[in-house]
This record gives structure tokens, sequence and C-alpha cells, in this order.
């Protein structure tokens, strides 16, 4: 009977245990997700057309920074809209920067083609800079300031109109 209580015990222990770290990685207020003010992590990403990109060499522009996967239905949802963006805003001191996450590079460059997609892109097969961005699902897409701080985070399908506001907001400061 005694063994049983000690197994018990200790079961209690751990599942107690289990449940502390479990509420801590859910109430983390980043979650490893830079937030809104720090300064973006730096990174190089070579882009599908084979160049060397890094936020750090973009500073003094505006990055919308989007993650992607061309599985991924919300991405290919809004694909066609961040591009008329992208081509609205391009010669304004906003870049574009696509990274596909944990994505074969084939069905990167397929998706790059079906939708059209002028901005570069490249992909993180490994899903090192979707680490440094806390990157939990795709699609997520940051805006960088010009100073090269995170100003702006949205998870999830992005629309025309809220990614308009957020830039005309950034661009006439």
């Amino acid at each position: 009977m005694r063994k049983s209580s000690v197994t018990t015990g200790v079961s209690v222990i751990v599942g107690v245990g289990l449940l502390a770290l479990l509420a801590f990685a859910f109430l983390s207020p980043s979650g490893g997700r830079p937030q809104q003010g720090q300064p973006a992590p730096d990174f190089t990403l070579v882009s599908l057309d084979g160049f060397e990109i890094s936020p750090s060499d973009l500073q003094g522009q505006v990055v919308v920074l989007n993650f992607w996967a061309s599985w991924c239905t919300p991405c290919r949802q809004e694909a066609p809209a961040l591009q008329a963006v992208w081509e609205t805003y391009k010669g304004q001191g906003v870049v574009f920067l696509g990274v596909s996450y944990k994505d074969a590079e084939d069905a990167s460059r397929a998706f790059v083609e079906e939708f059209g997609i002028t901005y570069p892109n490249g992909t993180d097969l490994g899903g090192r800079i979707g680490r440094l961005y806390g990157v939990t699902g795709v699609p997520e897409t940051f805006i960088i300031d010009a100073q090269g701080k995170v100003a702006w985070f949205h998870m999830g399908e992005l629309q025309a109109g809220v990614l308009e506001q957020q830039l005309a907001q950034m661009i006439s400061r």
C-alpha cells in the first residue's frame, strides 16, 4: 500500500510541474516573439533569385516581413493582397520580404510564380528565421519601422485594407 502512495505522490508532483510549465508557456507575454518597439532580429535570407538580403540592410525603410508556406490556405488567400499592396507602396520607402517557412524550395518557387509575386522571397527550410521571430504558424506578418524596430504584428490571413492602413500611418510619420 505504501508503494502505491509514493507512486501516486510522484505522479501528482510531475503532473503539477507539467501544468506549471504549460501555464508559463501560454501566459508568457512574448512567447519568444519580438514585441512592438523592440529591435527586429537580424538574419540573412538567400532569395529565390539567389541574392542575400537582411533586414539590417533595409534600415531607413519600412519592411513588411511575411512568413508563409505554399501548403497554407490562408497564405494562398492573402498572397494576391500582399502583392497588390506591394505594388502600391514599393516606391514609397517600403520593402516587402517574404519568408517561406519550413517549405520546400520547389514548392516555394511554384507559389511565387503562381501568384506573380515580385517582392523578394526566400526559404527558411530549417525554421531558423522563424524561431528568431517566435513564429508559431503561418501566415504571420511583422512590420519593421525605418529604425529597425518591430512596429506591428499580425497573426493569420492579412487583408489588404488592414496592411494599407498600417503602412499609411508609418510612412506619414
